[in-house]
């Protein structure tokens, strides 16, 4: 994964993050259950992050595609977050 693109995922995320901090208020608790699971996860990825951010382009290959697999479960689990956010709001 290339340093744009890692950069791009991240943003994205930090976005529908956003987003859903302010959605959750409305959620049931079953969402609340997996919205805390995720946000225990939050500040050690977000450290990670910012911590290896002036490193990316001395890193290797592995560590940048490692980074890019933990951004893309956050991605993952924040998008089925915000589709059953909107499911219910569908009802």
């Amino acid at each position: 994964m290339n340093d744009d693109k890692l950069s791009k995922l991240w943003q994205g995320i930090k976005t529908d993050r956003d987003e859903l901090i302010l959605q959750m208020h409305l959620a049931k608790s079953e969402l609340k259950e997996e919205w805390e699971k995720l946000e225990k996860k939050w500040p050690e990825a977000e450290s990670k992050l910012n911590k290896l951010s002036g490193e990316l382009e001395d890193s290797t290959g592995d560590l940048k595609a490692n980074l890019g697999v933990i951004g893309e479960e956050l991605k993952e689990t924040y998008g089925r977050i915000k589709s059953r956010l909107r499911a219910e709001k569908e009802k």
